[in-house]
């Protein structure tokens, strides 16, 4: 028992419930939540520091967090931090002192985090793709610049590509911002651009 409550409750921050990525793991988290006899509420918000109004002040939701009603956070990190750099992510741990929090799909530096590490499915993909399908010319759709994962799927790209004995070409690179119509846009985007390639990574 916490605070002279029935029950522990634990709060969730998440971007939206309309995407496979977060349905599961919110379900996840009520399941086993139920299980434990904890409540849970979910604050839905959107991307912190997004440039689409509507997104931002949508994150008004994050706000109505009250340490007084909560014994524990869990933030799903990789949904809610697309624009955020490493510093912004740190600094949106680092406001939520004195409450246990985890991460969830970001690695946070002194933050308990639930990651999954994407870098090796990555090489699996590429490698596969040369050396079964004898591709030669990727393009990729990636994420927003700053975002870990991103970062890190990249360099495993990459990497993968110099084992196959390829270089990666810089004009069939193109960002999106994991959302499915950001996917789309991206795909037409390299179209465009009228560069031949026979391999898609996103």
């Amino acid at each position: 028992m916490s605070g002279g409550r029935a029950e522990r409750m634990i709060g969730v921050f998440t971007a939206g419930l309309d995407d496979a990525y977060q349905t599961a793991v919110w379900r996840g988290i009520e399941s086993r939540a139920r299980e434990m006899n904890l409540g849970v509420i979910c604050f839905v918000g959107s991307r912190l520091a997004s440039p689409i109004v509507a997104e931002s002040t949508a994150n008004t939701a994050y706000h109505l967090a009250d340490p007084q009603i909560l014994d524990g956070l869990i933030v799903v990190s990789a949904a809610i931090t697309t624009f955020l750099a490493e510093n912004g992510v740190r600094e949106l741990f680092s406001g939520m002192r004195g409450l246990p929090r985890v991460s969830v799909g970001v690695d946070v530096p002194g933050v308990t985090s639930v990651t999954v590490d994407g870098t090796e499915g990555i090489r699996e993909v590429v490698a596969h793709l040369g050396e079964v399908h004898a591709r030669r010319h990727f393009a990729v759709i990636g994420g927003p610049h700053d975002h870990a994962e991103v970062v890190q799927r990249l360099r495993a790209y990459l990497d993968a590509l110099r084992e196959l004995g390829l270089e990666a070409d810089p004009r069939l690179y193109v960002s999106g911002t994991f959302v499915q119509e950001s996917g789309a846009d991206a795909a037409r985007e390299l179209i465009s651009r009228g560069i031949p390639f026979d391999a898609l990574v996103c």
